[in-house]
Parts: structure tokens; sequence; C-alpha cells
């Protein structure tokens, strides 16, 4: 049982295990191909998690051991804060590059809507023929109505 003298780890490192292991992290590594590494970092904070616990039960009896679990702390402090980094730039670039997509979309859009108003009042581009049916998909298509656009 830790008193308030205690240096306690054990949570820090269950935090940062919860992170590693969060649906999003998972996915993560998949798409990037980095799942055997997240899943053998994840085993390798599991052990030290074993061993902080075990060291904090033990500090009572041997305070030599607070060193120890200083040092461990600062290291998990460190490391949550890396991930959360690693974090944090990875949504920024999902963000960015959603608003790319968006970017483009709209781009096509507006390069759509300029092909249609060519093509009102029988405007049709060079080499076309006009189509039996306005709105009509085929080899001799002219204008195009774009959903959502």
């Amino acid at each position: 049982m830790a008193t308030t003298e205690d240096v306690v780890v054990s949570p820090l490192l269950q935090a940062l295990l919860n992170k590693l292991n969060s649906s999003w992290m998972i996915k993560f590594g998949s798409d990037w191909g980095v799942d055997q590494e997240r899943d053998n970092l994840c085993i390798t904070l599991q052990g030290a998690y074993a061993m902080a616990s075990s060291t904090e039960d033990m500090q009572i009896s041997d305070p030599r051991l607070k060193f120890l679990l200083k040092h461990m702390r600062e290291v998990v402090h460190k490391a949550t804060c890396i991930l959360d980094e690693f974090i944090y730039e990875a949504v920024q670039r999902k963000i960015l590059e959603e608003e790319e997509d968006d970017d483009e979309s709209k781009q096509i859009c507006t390069s759509r809507a300029a092909i249609k108003k060519s093509c009102k009042d029988d405007e049709l581009p060079i080499g076309r023929e006009p189509e039996p049916e306005a709105g009509r998909i085929g080899p001799n298509f002219s204008c195009i109505e774009f959903a959502g656009c």
C-alpha cells in the first residue's frame, strides 16, 4: 500500500497503455503498418507496469527504490508527452488532408459548373453532337448535372 510519501508510477503507465490500446491508435497502427511495433510497445509497457506495481509496494521496506521509481516516472512522463504530441500531429494531418479533399471537390464542382454553363443555350463543346435527351449519360453527352455541387 503506497503512502503519500511514496512514488507512484503504475497509474501513469496504465494511462499510457490505455492510449496505445485505444481504437484510434490500433487503427492508425494498422493503416500505417506499425501495428506490430505498437503491440511490442504495449507488451513492454505491461512489463514495466507489473514491475512498477511490485516496486511501489517494496519501496516501503527499501527507500532506495524511490530513486528508481522517480526515474521511471520521468521516463513515463516523457513518453506520454511524445505520444500526445504524436497523436496531435496525426490528427492535424488528417484534418488538413480532409480540408484539401474538400478544396479539390470544390474546384471540380467549379469546373463542372463552368462546363455546364458553357453548354447552356445549345452551346456545345467542339466536336460534340446534341443529345436527344438532356441530362442523359452516353457517348454524346454534352451537359452534366452534378449532384452535390
